[in-house]
């Protein structure tokens, strides 16, 4: 009786620590997801009121300044785990990794564009078709990952994996702070 509750307790554990991993992924998914599709409405309207421009300033913030380094560093962490368990290499993975580069040089793409916060930006056609770009790269790139490595990832990693992964991510979240700390310092 013993032996099953604790099979059943780290079997939960395990289930947890997926959970948690790949949820703050869709999590953070979710967020840009909304931020991309307010931007796009956004542009549709074509006239911005002067009451939507901090608005728009600040969506626009989220999806240029969007997660990149420890999303993907954990995406990565994940989909070469999975390559493993699988025991043969995802060629879509090739298709997923051309889409995270094509949106990151869209996103300074209309970074660059940007200059200056104000209504101009936003009636600017350079500006507004980089905009667009980057909501449907954003849209195709995290409804990719969700339908197509998401469902694989939460049936066929171990427990062995997941706190190997664990033990990645806390590396590179210290990793990350000392290098800010240290920036912040001097």
């Amino acid at each position: 009786m013993l032996v099953t509750s604790t099979e059943s307790d780290l079997r939960r554990a395990s289930a947890a620590r997926k959970n948690d991993v790949l949820d703050h992924l869709a999590t953070q998914h979710k967020a840009m997801l909304s931020c991309a599709r307010s931007i796009e409405e956004i542009l549709q309207r074509k006239q911005i009121a002067t009451a939507d421009n901090r608005l728009a300033d600040q969506l626009l913030d989220e999806l240029l300044d969007a997660p990149d380094d420890f999303h993907h560093f954990t995406e990565r962490r994940l989909f070469r785990r999975l390559w493993f368990r699988l025991g043969r290499f995802l060629p879509r993975y090739f298709d997923l990794d051309e889409m995270h580069r094509e949106r990151r040089a869209a996103r300074d793409a209309a970074a660059s564009l940007r200059g200056s916060r104000s209504l101009s930006y936003w009636r600017g056609c350079g500006p507004c078709e980089a905009l667009s770009k980057l909501c449907r790269l954003v849209r195709a790139q995290t409804e990719t990952e969700e339908a197509e490595f998401y469902p694989l990832l939460r049936t066929k990693l171990t427990r062995s994996d997941w706190s190997e992964i664990e033990e990645e991510i806390r590396a590179f979240e210290a990793c990350s702070r000392s290098l800010r700390d240290r920036r912040l310092h001097s």
